[in-house]
């Protein structure tokens, strides 16, 4: 049975026993401090199991993206870690709990898998006689075969959240593997391949353990886990998932190195998904778990052999999960790019660190490489420890792994430090109240929970006007005032925080629990942020119009006339294509065209073309639909969107592009001006050209061409000045190398009067003379500027600039720095000149 029969049997066998099936949410989590990733199939349904929102159906199921990167130092050394993997999951919020849940499972492992009941063990809380109970007496299974566990057999996810006993199910794949072993001893004879638990409780951040509102079933098995028992393989690598990936590699490399192929095989699987869900590449959070997974599979490919990019070739190894996740087809280009791209900057990147290790190695005398180098080359260069460790070995060095590893500790401290900084969390006074929220500008609202921190004050209402931050659009401000109209709270943020609406700002008047106070936003504020996020779908439309379907939002930002907007766009961007989108838009805005608001199911929506964000999760069955027509009722934009719009695209009034960029391989950014703010960069900028062309006497009909003959005249005048200083800087070093003088075969240059804007060009000059040189220049200021040059013969024989630098920067009173045959620094005692030169030659001789 192949691993995709086995999710389409899952699902249809919970689907006909009851089950609504959920669709896998985004991997990337937004809104829950404690994850980044949904490493469970549970992970998403979490405010159903808290009793935060209501659940579609208490009977639900899912095959569920997930990563889990906590153990990726493991993945290709065993036959069982990986970063990604599929959870098929059934879940109860209220409904049936453990006798159902435990015959559920069997049922369908042995009448749809066709699994035998003597290949598999079973695990259940040490406590947990009820469970032990249902197994050997309501199922049947051997008494022998169950096993009591302690703290293995009780679940909880992150630091606090929905908990509870679990029971395991194991495959055994057979005596002959591991005699007289059991699931107890951790022997590899044994694989789990479904976890039941039995959600009774809600671990607290100081970690006490209270009840849910429910009794409630979660239950947990790795597709790859079970697809590796239905087809005899002890190794999930060996099943027809990782086939194509394998088959691939073979391909390009004769290499028999398990661990590589394997590292290849998940961290490029992983990648995929990650990007398709909106991560990209970066050295922050989500970003950088990405980079370094991609990385990690890029080194793993030079153990192989592989030293070109490959992994962009792999993709359609990997292209059968199309079949199942169309968010891989639809982003295919652009996955592809990204990863194409930070390939080519890792090489750079390798390339760069390379050279700087090789630089610190010149003239390095001990045996062993200090630790703090090496580290240096990793958090600065970003050169991989592997790769230190091969320039060392052909070098005949050995490595200071003790020193790295302090260097890595400390900044995993750091690292701890800083979360536990972000993670310092509000103490609410009050119940855990959800907020319902209402169309309209003003409302009465009663408090019904708070919490206060220095000068911020965040309060909770049973119902609000005021519209939370989400799907790039910040969240509205506004005020509290209270019955007689005075200000209780000058709103400045308002947002979702673990299924709670909060509203921050600065509390001006007492207030307690069970006031009744009224809510008002900023007109001004909310006016300026429709404007600004329907002028985002139609700069989204327009560029999908210009350049193709391909083109799908990668991240936004939209504020009060302002937008910021990442697409996905592999092409070059002109200034001419620029005007021609901002015409667009503009056409459509002055069009007056109806921007219309409506709800559907997400597979209605989907039907009729509308576009869902980047890593965004809906709701199956209701989402919200803004379509932008033209007069005649034709739709050139339909959005799934929770964000506030205006009602005709001729209330945005003006749109300006004032500035584009490339943020990644394949992703650019526009920043965008509406309304008010282009209205004033409008009459800015005509204002400035006005008094330009005042000035110089310009046609305003042709400002622009005589800007770039202007431009082309400075371009001209930088060349011949260019060139007028490089023969400044050699008529200098031939007349000082003229006057040096020779120390023991070293020719030693001074000069105490060097022009500034020559220095360091000057002296840099000597540094590359193939001969014996060592050049010490002074600018003629009182405090004045020097360098210090040494020649790549002399660095050979052991002579520093930087050493020599150091040494006479007390003369000086000064300070600086560089390297073996370049440093610079600064000095305010031009008497000790004379007293410096002395020194170095003394040390030449």
């Amino acid at each position: 049975m192949k691993s995709h029969e086995v999710r389409s049997r899952f699902l249809k066998y919970f689907k006909n026993n009851g089950h609504s099936i959920v669709e896998s949410a985004p991997l990337p989590i937004n809104g829950d401090p404690t994850l980044l990733f949904n490493a469970a199939g549970m992970a998403p349904l979490k405010p159903y199991f808290l009793g935060e929102k209501k659940p579609p159906n208490k009977r639900l199921a899912s095959c569920q993206k997930c990563i889990r990167t906590i153990d990726i130092d493991s993945v290709g050394k065993t036959p069982r870690h990986c970063t990604f993997f599929e959870m098929l999951g059934n879940f109860s919020i209220g409904d049936y709990f453990k006798k159902e849940a435990i015959e559920l499972s069997w049922d369908f492992l042995l009448s749809e898998l066709h699994l035998k009941p003597d290949n598999l063990w079973v695990t259940v809380y040490k406590d947990d006689f009820e469970a032990a109970d249902i197994w050997i007496k309501e199922i049947g299974f051997p008494k022998d075969k169950l096993l009591f566990l302690d703290d293995d057999n009780f679940w909880s996810m992150g630091s606090n959240g929905p908990c509870g006993p679990c029971s395991e199910i194991f495959y055994d794949f057979g005596e002959e593997v591991d005699p007289g072993k059991t699931p107890a001893n951790n022997s590899e004879r044994f694989m789990e391949i479904w976890n039941l638990v039995f959600m009774s409780n809600n671990k607290l951040k100081d970690g006490t353990i209270g009840d849910l509102p429910c009794k409630n079933i979660d239950t947990g098995m790795g597709l790859e886990r079970v697809t590796a028992a239905i087809q005899g393989k002890s190794s999930v690598f060996d099943t027809d998932i990782f086939e194509g990936s394998f088959d691939f590699l073979n391909s390009l490399s004769s290499s028999k190195n398990e661990e590589s192929r394997r590292v290849i095989a998940d961290h490029l699987k992983s990648s995929v998904f990650l990007i398709a869900d909106g991560v990209l590449p970066s050295n922050i959070g989500k970003g950088y778990v990405l980079r370094r997974i991609l990385r990690r599979a890029i080194r793993a490919g030079r153990t192989l052999g592989i030293n070109k990019s490959f992994l962009k070739d792999m993709l359609p190894s990997i292209s059968f999960y199309e079949n199942v996740y169309h968010e891989l087809k639809e982003k295919r280009d652009f996955v592809s790019s990204v990863i194409e791209g930070e390939e080519l900057l890792f090489k750079k990147t390798v390339s760069r660190g390379e050279r700087e290790l090789e630089l610190q190695l010149v003239g390095f005398k001990d045996k062993k490489i200090p630790g703090s180098v090496l580290f240096e080359m990793y958090d600065t260069y970003g050169l991989p420890l592997e790769i230190s460790e091969d320039i060392a070995s052909f070098k005949g060095l050995e490595i200071d792994y003790e020193g790295f590893e302090e260097g890595m500790k400390k900044q995993r401290e750091r690292s701890k430090s800083d979360r536990i900084k972000k993670d310092d969390a509000w103490t609410y006074k009050g119940e855990n109240h959800p907020t319902s929220r209402e169309e309209g500008y003003v409302l009465e609202s009663e408090v019904k929970s708070y919490s206060v921190k220095k000068d911020k004050t965040r309060i909770i209402v049973d119902k609000t006007c005021f519209y939370p931050e989400g799907g790039g659009q910040i969240g509205d401000k506004g005020r509290f005032l209270d019955q007689s109209g005075k200000l209780v709270l000058d709103v400045k943020k308002t947002f979702w925080d673990r299924g709670k609406l909060i509203h921050e700002g600065k509390a001006d008047t007492e207030f307690k629990i069970g006031d009744f106070l009224k809510t008002k936003i900023n007109k001004s504020h909310r006016y300026g942020c429709e404007r600004a996020h329907t002028a985002t779908h139609l700069l989204h439309a327009a560029l999908r119009l210009i350049y193709g379907d391909s083109v799908t939002q990668a991240g936004s930002l939209v504020e009060n006339d302002r937008l910021r907007f990442d697409v996905t766009l592999n092409k070059n961007i002109s200034d001419s294509d620029i005007a021609k989108i901002e015409k667009m838009v503009s056409q459509w805005i002055a069009s007056n065209c109806s921007v219309n608001i409506s709800f559907s199911s997400l597979k209605e929506a989907r039907s009729i073309g509308a576009m869902a964000l980047f890593g965004e999760k809906y709701d199956a069955e209701k989402v919200r639909v803004v379509s932008i027509g033209d007069e005649v009722g034709e739709n050139f934009s339909i959005e799934l969107c929770g964000g506030t719009h205006v009602e005709k695209t001729s209330q945005i009034g003006s749109f300006i592009i004032s500035n584009f960029s490339s943020i990644a391989q394949g992703v650019k950014r526009f920043e965008a001006f509406t309304g008010f703010l282009s209205q004033d960069l409008a009459a800015s900028s005509h204002g400035v050209i006005k008094r330009i062309s005042n000035k110089w006497s310009i046609n305003k009909d042709k400002f622009e061409d005589r800007v770039l003959s202007l431009e082309q005249e400075l371009k001209d005048l930088r060349k011949v000045n260019k060139n007028l200083i490089e023969l400044k800087i050699k008529k200098n070093h031939d007349e000082l190398m003229d006057s040096s003088q020779n120390i023991k075969g070293i020719s030693f240059v001074v000069h105490k009067g060097v022009d500034r804007d020559i220095l360091t060009d000057l002296a840099k000059s000597f540094s590359s003379n193939k001969d014996r040189v060592l050049a010490f220049l002074i600018t003629e200021e009182e405090s004045f500027n020097y360098c210090i040059s040494v020649s790549k013969a002399l660095v050979k024989e052991g002579l520093n600039a930087s050493e020599i630098l150091k040494n006479i920067s007390a003369f000086l009173n000064g300070g600086g720095g560089g390297r073996d045959s370049f440093s610079q620094g600064g000095g305010k005692n031009r008497k000790g000149i004379d007293k410096a030169i002395e020194f170095i030659k003394k040390s030449i001789k």
